[in-house]
């Protein structure tokens, strides 16, 4: 079969921004959701993907945003009221005194459901019976292999920060790198990405030295958080984004990646707020320390700190700036057109850092400056360019 025309990490974005479409909008846009949802299906079957790249890749992108409603940890902006409370009766049956436990048992109930219901019924979000979610309890769970190489593709296409991604994605990733093992999956339906074999060796040895199945919960449950909130900032929800990164830190206190993450999200509306929370993290140990690092610079331009914006960036570039993670790829604030911050994706955050530090050196006329960060910002781009 011959290579689609269509750009595939494309396809799982839209994918996932049909997906995240509100339920309970106008009445007549559900029927446009499922056709733009099947459709992207239809296109990539020319990549030699079938319908499990929903069941099992998307799996959390449709099941975590529901379950976090119901839990009422977030508020239902997305479902029309009577499809919520049929939902609440189904996962919020019986009783468990450990949130972060509860959430682990219905996510595998979820991802059970997922794997087996009838795909209408998934783009629907059509419950099941009372029947059919009880024998879901007593149904096995897909092989394991099945499932890890479709979220392997959706970490790979749509999660820029490989620290967020499940830990079999970054085995199957580092496979792919060495050995350029793509599993089952045709040549067509994987295509690079620039992320360096050095980084990927970091993040797996620092997660094989502290594994074991609470850590193992806490990666998981930080990934769906992460999806979570990436989606309420789409839509300009700060505060509940940041909401999202409170429960994830009454479940796990200290965790310096989510108390960046939640500085990270209350960037537009209260920069300096903000800048404390990750300043905190970086100085606790952040890693990696270049995405902190950006953060805090860009809370000190919206707060109008120009002069010490790239005196902090020129202590890191001196200091602590390690050339291993300069490809470090991240969803970012960058300055709009409109002069508000808006989310941009990057594959390296050493080079939006250098662009943010020449143009802020420009506003303030310092061509020197300006001249130094983007020499520094080329040399990057070039190395990049030979990945």
């Amino acid at each position: 079969m011959a290579t689609p025309s269509f750009d595939i990490r494309s396809c799982f974005q839209a994918l996932g921004e049909a997906l995240s479409r509100p339920l309970n909008a106008n009445q007549g846009d559900a029927p446009l959701r499922s056709q733009i949802i099947t459709g992207i299906l239809r296109i990539l079957e020319k990549y030699g993907l079938a319908e499990d790249v929903l069941r099992y890749g998307f799996a959390s992108h449709v099941t975590i945003p529901l379950l976090f409603r119901a839990m009422g940890l977030a508020p239902n902006d997305l479902y029309p009221e009577q499809l919520m409370d049929r939902w609440r009766q189904i996962l919020l049956k019986g009783s468990c005194h450990d949130a972060t436990r509860m959430l682990s048992d219905r996510i595998m109930m979820l991802t059970k459901w997922m794997a087996s219901a009838n795909l209408k019924d998934i783009i629907e979000l059509k419950p099941p019976s009372d029947d059919e979610w009880d024998k879901l309890r007593l149904t096995p769970s897909e092989d394991a292999a099945v499932s890890e190489q479709y979220q392997w593709l959706y970490d790979r296409y749509l999660i820029p920060d490989p620290n967020a991604w499940l830990t079999t994605s970054l085995h199957r990733e580092y496979r792919y790198v060495v050995d350029n093992e793509i599993g089952d999956f045709p040549e067509r339906a994987v295509t690079r990405i620039p992320i360096r074999q050095s980084e990927l060796i970091e993040i797996i040895a620092r997660r094989a030295v502290y594994s074991s199945d609470e850590s193992i919960l806490k990666d998981h449950l930080y990934t769906q958080v992460y999806e979570s909130a990436l989606a309420y900032l789409k839509k300009d929800n700060y505060e509940q984004a940041s909401t999202l990164f409170d429960f994830f830190l009454r479940q796990y206190p200290g965790n310096l990646a989510a108390l960046n993450a939640k500085g990270f999200c209350l960037i537009p509306v209260d920069p300096s707020k903000a800048e404390k929370m990750i300043r905190q993290a970086i100085d606790s140990g952040l890693k990696p320390r270049n995405l902190g690092e950006y953060n805090i610079c860009f809370c000190q331009l919206l707060q109008g700190k120009i002069p010490q914006t790239l005196q902090n960036a020129e202590k890191y570039w001196c200091e602590f700036r390690d050339h291993d993670t300069e490809t470090t790829p991240a969803v970012l604030w960058s300055m709009g057109s409109n002069g508000k911050p808006v989310l941009i994706s990057t594959e390296s955050v050493d080079s939006s850092l250098t662009r943010l530090c020449a143009n802020a050196a420009d506003s303030i006329g310092d061509n020197e400056r300006q001249k130094m960060w983007r020499k520094r910002g080329e040399k990057i781009d070039g190395t990049l360019s030979t990945l």
